[in-house]
């Protein structure tokens, strides 16, 4: 019942809040998807010992900018490409992410909309050549990092 309100999008910020405290993890993880969570609530949840809550709060449209830079050194993995993929995330994370030691993160760093144009130049030269693919994917890339995925391909 308490995981059904904290998903509502109708439900008050105040009990959004409240629910972000609660004992069971999956209630958390709903409010860590709801939109309409207040920006304090996500960001007690970035710290939250469940990896799953924290990756919900990392793909959170409104996740506070300072709560990204933590998220984004994440140990767990999902937390990080959850980071990656977001589109409000902030330009200075994408640094760490772009060097990250995990594919699936350099993917989703390539993959992103947003990141970076000088981003795109190291994962234009990535190993991985699904890294490279999302490059070439990637219509926001620069043209430049584009074709030279291509010619590692």
């Amino acid at each position: 019942m308490r995981s059904s309100v904290a998903t509502n999008p109708n439900t008050p910020s105040q009990a959004l809040g409240s629910l972000s405290n609660d004992s069971d993890s999956n209630v958390r993880y709903s409010v860590a998807t709801n939109p309409n969570t207040p920006s304090q609530a996500l960001g007690s949840l970035s710290n939250d010992s469940d990896p799953y809550v924290r990756s919900r709060v990392a793909s959170n449209p409104n996740t506070p900018a300072q709560c990204f830079n933590t998220l984004a050194s994440d140990k767990k993995v999902n937390v990080r490409v959850a980071v990656a993929s977001n589109p409000n995330t902030p330009a200075q994370c994408f640094n760490t992410l772009a060097s990250d030691k995990e594919v699936d993160v350099r993917v989703a760093v390539a993959g992103n909309p947003n990141t970076p144009a000088e981003n795109f130049d190291v994962l234009a030269l990535d190993p991985d050549a699904n890294v490279r693919a999302a490059v070439r994917a990637n219509k926001k890339a620069p043209c430049t990092a584009r074709a030279t995925a291509a010619l590692l391909s």
